[in-house]
């Protein structure tokens, strides 16, 4: 009789997982911003292999191993391709954006949050591969479920705009000057977009979606994402995970990243880290953000619906002030032009407790700008891969690895 039961429910949880794989791939959604995304292919699983070494000519090259599809007879096939840099099928495998999660060979901690990464394309994931890495074993030594969104935001959120966002002050100013990426002074947000590849809003917005996809999953209740471009050095892959804590407290349902401080406005925060629970809360603010998606800056949507929800909650009044401002103007002086949005995080939770928000400073993983030109070089018999390198001009510069944690990995394994 114990055997039947754990069968029947090793089964109930696998037809849960293919109902969640045929919701994604399908794109059949209803309405929402949902109905403009596509088919999402949420069957990927994939592997790396280092393939660089500190200060040393490598002997293998960084790879990336992919399988997706479901295996015959319940699907076409079961594809596997392994991506090396500069490799010729890697945007053809981005064409339809995929979320892939890691095949650990550890258990899974069951009560802790999933980790998520977004990258636009393969070739950006090479980019930063050391990070990626990085955040894969930060998350691995933890036992979290780690993913990585890979592919451009789909056609259908990314040459849209909302009336919101298009009678806003922001978005008149973005249409008025035309928002094609070859006319964007930060092409670093378009990486391997064509000059002809016609787009209203930033692929920073792929988090959104990717988040949602992550959330919906069976077996997930909350999640941590970071941007790419951010670290764990060696001493934070050791220290207690702050998400982890909040998720294990149980009072929030989200939290973004803020260095403001607890007395600075409860809603300016920023998209490069945030937690978030399986929700109504959590739900209701990703589809506010994306479906107020507007142009390059994803931190003004995300402000006006913090604030329409907090609104929603009766925590505070809130008209639209800030689609009255540009973004800049929104950060910098939205309280003071709006004395009654200067509600802070610490008078939020004596306010209005119910509202299960606060802005965090998540110390780890740290966001560093990084020029294009600062590059760690990688040599090879005959060639050399180059990623971005934030020790750059720092004694440490030629030690990324070893500053990463990377150091003791056997570069020439897939793990």
């Amino acid at each position: 009789m114990v055997r039947l039961l754990l069968l029947a429910a090793c089964c109930s949880a696998a037809t849960d997982v293919e109902r969640w794989e045929d919701r994604w791939s399908s794109g059949a959604w209803d309405d929402g911003w949902r109905a403009q995304v596509g088919p999402v292919d949420v069957t990927c699983e994939f592997r790396y292999r280092l393939g660089i070494r500190d200060g040393k000519v490598g002997g293998t090259r960084p790879a990336l191993a992919v399988a997706y599809g479901r295996p015959a007879p319940y699907g076409p096939s079961r594809q596997r391709i392994v991506f090396e840099p500069d490799a010729a099928a890697a945007d053809d495998f981005a064409s339809t954006p995929r979320l892939c999660e890691y095949r650990s060979s550890k258990t899974i901690n069951g009560s802790a949050p999933a980790d998520l990464m977004v990258a636009s394309s393969v070739g950006y994931l090479f980019r930063l591969w050391p990070y990626f890495v990085n955040h894969v074993c930060y998350g691995e030594a933890a036992g979290h479920r780690v993913f990585v969104w890979i592919g451009e935001l789909p056609e259908g959120l990314a040459t849209t705009v909302n009336g919101g966002c298009r009678g806003s002050r922001q978005g008149q100013l973005l249409l008025a000057e035309g928002m094609l990426p070859d006319q964007r002074r930060l092409k670093s947000a378009y990486y391997g977009r064509g000059d002809g590849y016609e787009a209203l809003n930033s692929n920073h917005y792929n988090k959104i979606p990717a988040s949602a996809a992550v959330l919906d999953r069976p077996g997930v209740d909350g999640l941590f994402y970071a941007d790419l471009d951010s670290y764990f050095d060696v001493a934070a892959l050791q220290e207690p995970r702050l998400a982890d804590a909040i998720h294990g407290a149980g009072t929030l349902d989200l939290s973004f990243f803020s260095n403001a401080g607890s007395a600075a406005p409860f809603w300016n925060v920023k998209g490069c880290a945030f937690y978030a629970r399986r929700s109504p809360l959590a739900s209701a603010v990703l589809d506010g953000w994306i479906e107020e998606r507007c142009g390059f800056k994803d931190q003004y949507p995300l402000w006006h619906t913090l604030l329409t929800a907090a609104a929603d909650a009766g925590c505070l009044s809130y008209d639209g002030e800030i689609y009255g401002m540009l973004s800049h103007d929104a950060m910098k002086r939205g309280a003071e032009l709006h004395p009654h949005l200067a509600l802070s995080a610490a008078q939020l939770r004596v306010a209005c407790a119910s509202f299960r928000f606060a802005p965090t400073r998540f110390e780890w993983p740290a966001h560093r700008s990084v020029p294009g030109d600062a590059l760690a070089r990688f040599p090879y018999e005959g060639g050399e891969f180059n990623v971005s390198n934030l020790l750059e001009g720092t004694p440490d510069a030629g030690r990324l690895l070893a500053f990463l944690g990377l150091g003791d990995l056997d570069p020439d394994t897939f793990l």
